[in-house]
């Protein structure tokens, strides 16, 4: 006698039933929520101290970065870079009209610190891609610092001696694009261009005011393997 346990389970039933979905992830999908990175990159700004004139701050010649993932599409990243200029720095001596010796020392230079913070947004409809491009906008502090210490004797008497410190800070809407590739699926080729205009009125107009850079990325995931 056959039992219906026994009796085999029609092809059109199998067929019916629902496909498992599948864990595999492709080769390049997004799986890393973390990264960080390094440019060798340089942004120039117009900058506006108290007593003296507005000037150009050039900073280079490395951009340090580190972001995060919170949709495939949006990233957030903060940034940094800093650099010191040394504009003139000297001694020497002559001897005037009066027969008097006259000596001169100095050093003036311009320290400059950037901290940009960004949101980054992928414009491709799969954000898999290898070859990708990515839109970046937000703001970058800048904290700018002039500094001078001259002196200058005549016959051994202090005729003129100048010693300033005059730091001031910037705030600028920042906008650009990244172009990237991913060379492996931790690591990432970057070039990118971005634009800077001061909140300020008096650092908003004058020379253009961008930066441009290239160099690595890298992902990686802060969360536990699953046991």
């Amino acid at each position: 006698m056959c039992r219906a346990q026994d009796a085999p389970v029609p092809a059109q039933s199998a067929a019916a039933l629902p496909a498992q979905p599948s864990t595999q992830k492709t080769k390049w999908q997004h799986q890393y929520r973390y990264y960080a990175g390094a440019q060798a990159a340089a942004q120039l700004y117009r900058v506006v101290n108290t007593g003296y004139s507005v000037q150009e701050a050039i900073v280079k010649p490395l951009y340090l970065f580190a972001g995060y993932q919170l949709t495939p599409h949006l990233a957030v990243q903060a940034g940094f870079l800093h650099s010191t200029l040394v504009e003139s720095e000297g001694n020497y001596t002559y001897t005037n009209q009066a027969n008097q010796q006259v000596a001169y020392a100095g050093k003036r230079e311009m320290l400059d610190t950037a901290v940009p913070v960004l949101l980054r947004f992928r414009l491709a409809w799969k954000p898999t891609h290898r070859v990708y491009l990515d839109a970046l906008l937000g703001s970058t502090l800048l904290f700018h610092r002039y500094r001078a210490d001259e002196t200058v004797t005549v016959g051994g008497q202090v005729q003129n001696h100048v010693n300033y410190d005059l730091p001031t800070r910037h705030l600028y809407i920042t906008g650009g694009l990244s172009a990237g590739f991913r060379i492996v699926p931790r690591l990432d080729f970057l070039v990118e261009a971005t634009g800077f205009r001061g909140v300020e009125k008096y650092s908003s107009g004058g020379p253009k005011q961008f930066g441009l850079g290239a160099g690595l990325r890298y992902g990686f995931d802060l969360s536990k393997p699953s046991s």
